[in-house]
């Protein structure tokens, strides 16, 4: 289960699914162009502009890797979430436009009633791959000069907002650094053994294997009922 750390307390927390409003999971078509270990999160209808600035009805796919444009059980176009530079969302009341920045690419101008729902778990997909917080920009009324096209693109023009307009509200969670070599424990005691906590993890024929076995190398994730260590058995 994919776990991150918001700046609620630093606690692990399970990436919650979010809701398949169109049922994709049961969806032959679409599970079989899912690559290996990659799982639907959020499916919802949607609204895109095409180049024409006419609306196109289209379904929108999140996964734990890309974010797809579908279209008769089709991947129209597929964004891997770690190329999209950020998002834009228009601020203006019962405006639920938003943009899908992508990196050296053109980007995507969509409408969607359910944008605030996407975005959450949209972000929290980017927080597991990335390690740091998606960019979400606001800005008042129409979002589309904003938008990289097709066209600005051949031009070498990209378009964003300007930095006075990023939500820092929206970052939610905090980057999970690796402890120092040196000080693996950050001042913490060494974890010790005793007769209420045994090693679950001892092979078939390993006799009474416990925590001195082992040269523990640093600290690699924290949570609500203790750490995880990088180790590495001594005498191999």
């Amino acid at each position: 289960m994919v776990q991150s750390t918001k700046n609620t307390g630093g606690k692990a927390k399970p990436i919650p699914l979010g809701n398949d409003y169109l049922n994709f999971k049961y969806d032959q078509e679409i599970k079989q162009q899912l690559e290996k270990d990659e799982h639907i999160v959020f499916s919802v209808e949607v609204v895109k502009y095409n180049r024409f600035r006419m609306k196109q009805n289209r379904n929108l796919l999140l996964t734990t890797l890309h974010l797809a444009n579908v279209k008769d059980h089709t991947f129209q176009r597929r964004i891997r979430i770690d190329a999209i530079k950020a998002m834009t969302k228009s601020t203006e009341l019962n405006n639920n436009e938003f943009i899908c920045h992508v990196e050296n690419e053109y980007d995507y101008t969509f409408i969607c009633e359910k944008r605030e729902e996407l975005f959450d778990h949209l972000k929290e997909c980017y927080f597991n791959i990335k390690n740091e917080n998606l960019p979400i920009y606001g800005v008042p009324g129409n979002v589309s000069q904003y938008a990289t096209t097709k066209k600005d693109v051949k031009a070498d023009v990209v378009k964003q907002p300007p930095d006075s307009f990023r939500l820092r509200a929206e970052d939610l969670f905090e980057p999970v650094v690796d402890a120092p070599l040196k000080n693996p424990f950050d001042g913490d005691e060494l974890p010790t053994m005793d007769n209420k906590a045994r090693a679950t993890f001892a092979k078939k024929g390993d006799m009474n294997v416990t925590l001195a076995d082992f040269e523990i190398k640093k600290v690699i994730g924290r949570g609500s009922f203790g750490k995880v260590f990088l180790v590495c058995k001594k005498g191999t």
